[in-house]
Order: structure tokens, then C-alpha cells, then sequence
């Protein structure tokens, strides 16, 4: 299977409830871009992008085919269980964790925090620079697990740099 994440040097951190976690979202983003209508409808209700543009185009190609490319890490994050960041000097795109969150954190937890800071990584693909209104992250997230978005989401300025 693809992996979406490597995470090879934090596995020992996060132990089997990350381990399990990433299997789950690997299965949940191969089937949301299997599913062309699906695709569609969470590309335009979330980022409001058209699953025919060429960036929407390339991004189901990658999420069907080699995956994202982004870096998984553990890192200190006062008040933050997670965090996105677009490019890096060492690492290109990166997912954070919070240590001492990840920690403690259930395999559903770390799903959902997981599809969360690729719901980010999915709007710079998609945007660039421009971020969607709201958290458009955590409304991703919750949409792909089935959940209601709060509503607090979708007015939420989610951009911290």
C-alpha cells in the first residue's frame, strides 16, 4: 500500500495506535479518490476547487498512485497536538506531532488529527498561498470520517504563519 506518511523515524514514539491510524487513513483517502463523485463533492464543499482543475486532477493521481511525499515528525508544540507546515528547509512539506500528545493519543484520535493536517496540505496543493475560508482542515477531516463538521469550523482563521 502507499504510504501517505513515512514515518519510520516516530514509530517507536506513537506505537501500535499510530501505526494503526495510518493504516486507516491510507484506506479512507484511496477510497474518498477512488470514488470520483465523492472526490468532487469534499473538493468543492471543503476548498471550493472543481475536480476538474489540473491541481485536483494531479492530486487524485497522487493520492491513487506514489501518495503525498510528506514528512511525518514528532516535535514540541505548546498548545497544539499538530501542526502543518507547506515547505522546510530539510524536509519539504511536514506533518508535526506534538510528543507528549501523540503520546497519550488513540488510533482514532491520531486518525482524525492526521486527516486534519492533510486537509491543510491538501488546500496548499490546491490553492497555494491562498488558504480556504474556515479550518478547512478539520472540516476535511470530519467529512472523510463521516462526521459533522462543528460549526465553528467553518468560520475559524486557521492560518497561525
Amino acid at each position: 500500500m502507499t504510504s501517505y506518511l513515512p514515518t519510520t523515524a516516530i514509530t517507536s514514539q506513537g506505537g501500535s495506535a499510530l501505526l494503526q491510524a495510518l493504516e486507516l487513513l491510507e484506506i479512507r483517502l484511496r477510497a474518498w479518490a477512488a470514488d470520483a463523485e465523492a472526490f468532487a463533492v469534499v473538493l468543492r464543499q471543503v476548498y471550493g476547487a472543481e475536480a476538474s482543475s489540473a491541481a485536483a486532477t494531479a492530486l487524485r493521481r497522487s493520492l491513487l498512485g506514489e501518495g503525498l511525499g510528506l514528512s511525518l515528525d514528532v516535535a514540541p508544540l505548546p498548545g497544539l497536538r499538530g501542526a502543518y507546515a507547506a515547505a522546510t528547509a530539510s524536509a519539504g512539506e511536514l506533518v508535526l506531532l506534538d510528543g507528549a500528545w501523540l503520546a497519550a493519543a488513540s488510533a482514532a484520535e491520531l486518525e482524525a488529527l492526521l486527516l486534519e493536517e492533510l486537509g491543510h496540505a491538501l488546500d496548499w496543493r490546491l490553492h497555494g498561498a491562498i488558504d480556504s475560508p474556515g479550518d478547512e482542515g478539520e472540516i476535511f477531516s470530519a467529512l472523510l470520517r463521516g462526521a459533522t463538521p462543528s460549526a465553528a469550523s467553518y468560520m475559524e482563521n486557521d492560518h497561525r504563519w
